[in-house]
């Protein structure tokens, strides 16, 4: 019976050993989060290392997004550009709005997955 208790602060300590990381998660953090102020300081550096984590965070939020698309759908009309595309894009977003961050742009960047209303047919289709 002496190893019942032990056993049982055994658990307790892993069980709370566990959880730890999981209330550390609540806590936001990374990329997404930094203001465009900061975004725009840091893709207008000359140094790859200060552009390439907001790009790469970028670009991973776009194939995410279009990834759930396709997958409930189909088709996805979320476009995923590269680096070389992508940093003027977010630039011009960021310095149009200063106040926002790099979800928000991010978000704007994924726009076109909002659908507009149905095009008209074309002439001589029937419907």
């Amino acid at each position: 019976m002496k190893t019942l208790p032990s056993l049982l602060f055994a658990l307790a300590t892993a069980g709370a050993l566990a959880s730890e990381p999981a209330s550390a998660m609540n806590v936001p953090s990374g990329p997404g989060l930094m203001r465009c102020t900061v975004v725009v300081g840091r893709l207008s550096s000359p140094e790859i290392v200060d552009r390439m984590p907001l790009l790469t965070w970028a670009q991973g939020y776009l194939s995410g997004i279009a990834s759930v698309a396709t997958a409930f759908d189909g088709t996805s009309d979320v476009e995923v550009p590269a680096y070389d595309e992508l940093q003027p894009r977010i630039l011009a977003l960021c310095k149009a709005e200063p106040t926002s961050d790099l979800f928000h742009v991010a978000r704007k960047l994924s726009a076109g997955r909002v659908r507009g209303p149905a095009s008209p047919p074309k002439a001589g289709a029937r419907g």
